[in-house]
């Protein structure tokens, strides 16, 4: 009975502490509620008489903060499509801030049904966004991933948070995608094709 007891005990505490282990873990409890239907209303489109692509994001789906040491981290999809052809570019677009020394995230990792993906993400930008004598400076660095469309449909099918891992010289960022934020975008994008007679 004792044995039985102290194991139950070492299970308990084994999960406890993979749960404080995991800075993700309530973030991606929340994070995994939202449906499709609530990112849909998050979708923005970007479109004028002068505009030969039409930019489709869903960098208002809400910023995320605390996955890196003294940080603060976004990401979220964009899609361009060409107004003419109808060519399609999708892109995980990322921004870290942090304070202190740069870490040039310069590397990614991401997971899919085949398993992890590593890539070279192209630099968007780095930015030095304001400096105090006691603090240093927090910098900002902005990332992106082009996409395969046959990879984020395949995403969007799925239930479980699309992982993403970027790496450089400082902290690993962690950061996760709800796959219904995937199938908004993609929803999105399909109506304006669809009602443009585009393909």
């Amino acid at each position: 009975m004792r044995t039985a007891m102290a194991f139950l005990l070492l299970i308990g505490l084994t999960a406890s502490a993979q749960a404080n282990n995991d800075p993700l873990a309530k973030y991606r409890k929340k994070l995994m509620t939202r449906s499709i239907a609530d990112y849909a209303k998050k979708v923005t489109i970007q479109d004028d008489d002068l505009s030969t692509v039409v930019v489709f994001s869903t960098i208002k789906a809400g910023r995320t903060k605390g996955h890196i040491p003294m940080g603060e981290g976004d990401i979220y999809l964009i899609a361009g499509v060409g107004k003419q052809t109808g060519r399609t570019v999708y892109q995980i677009a990322a921004a870290i801030g942090y304070w202190g020394n740069w870490r040039n995230y310069s590397y990614a990792t991401y997971s899919s049904p085949d398993g992890p993906v590593n890539v070279s993400p192209t630099i968007a930008g780095r930015n030095v966004e304001v400096c105090m004598s006691a603090a240093g400076c927090k910098l900002d660095e902005q990332l992106s991933i082009t996409m395969d469309e046959n990879l984020l449909r395949s995403i969007a099918g799925t239930e479980v948070p699309w992982r993403f891992r970027f790496s450089g010289a400082g902290p690993d960022w962690n950061e996760e995608i709800n796959p219904a934020e995937v199938g908004a975008l993609l929803a999105a994008v399909d109506r304006y094709k669809t009602a443009h007679g585009l393909s």
